[in-house]
């Protein structure tokens, strides 16, 4: 007989049998794990250095906010003024897994500046969070498989004359020490975002401007200002192409 197979009564047979069984029944109770984490969203940030996510817009400032609450009208209105054009910046944010992904998140921190040859800690720059784009908020309630959502990076005004442009991260609060306020030159910062469900992605970028002011984006882009995606290596990784979705 062959020696595969085993007496039923031989030990070594169903020793092999409860080793297999165990095996199986390790496997089929990981198995919804292992599928969880096989579908689990994954978030990438970017930039599209172009119209409409950036661009340049009129400037407004809100001076007054009315609430009403009269029979048959509720609501509030919001009393503006132009304070002048300014480039707007705008990242975005993708969900290339395979489930939502739940109460997003984007932050800025570790920013560094070109000094001497070499980048620098950026002194007094605090960890803080973006809003998302519209929104004013800070989380996102879910970001679908698929579909992307802009996050506000900065902007930058017409200065006045006389004066250089200066860039301004547009963050969740405005702080009284202006440290979310840089003069021209070359920083690096991390841009980190990350869900209730899934692993925290962190991307390095690089941007660098003179200072100086064009009203035409094209100009303004290719001459006076610019923001690239960095690899890991800290080397410029470009731009992705991405599906406009909805």
């Amino acid at each position: 007989m062959l020696d595969f197979l085993m007496p039923a009564n031989s030990g070594e047979f169903w020793t092999a049998i409860g080793a297999i069984g165990t095996f199986l029944a390790v496997v089929v109770a990981l198995w919804p794990a292992f599928s969880s984490w096989k579908r689990r969203p994954k978030l990438y940030t970017g930039i599209r250095l172009h119209p409409p996510e950036c661009g340049m817009y009129q400037q407004n400032e809100i001076r007054r906010v009315s609430f009403v609450n009269e029979p048959g009208v509720k609501g509030r209105t919001v009393a503006s003024v132009s304070v002048g054009d300014a480039f707007w910046f705008r990242l975005y944010v993708t969900n290339t897994g395979q489930t939502a992904a739940r109460d997003v998140e984007v932050t800025i921190g570790d920013v560094t500046r070109l000094d001497d040859g070499r980048f620098v800690p950026y002194s007094g720059f605090l960890l803080s969070n973006l809003i998302w784009t519209h929104e004013r908020e800070v989380s996102r309630a879910q970001l679908l498989p698929g579909t992307d959502r802009n996050v506000d990076l900065g902007n930058m005004r017409r200065p006045d004359p006389n004066t250089q442009v200066q860039f301004r991260f547009q963050l969740s609060i405005d702080p009284v020490s202006a440290y979310n306020v840089v003069e021209p030159g070359t920083y690096e910062f991390d841009i980190q975002v990350g869900a209730a469900n899934c692993d925290q992605a962190k991307t390095r970028f690089r941007l660098a401007f003179d200072g100086m002011w064009s009203a035409d984006h094209e100009v303004m882009f290719k001459r006076h200002f610019s923001i690239t995606r960095l690899d890991s290596q800290g080397q410029n990784a470009g731009t992705r192409t991405r599906k406009q979705t909805a």
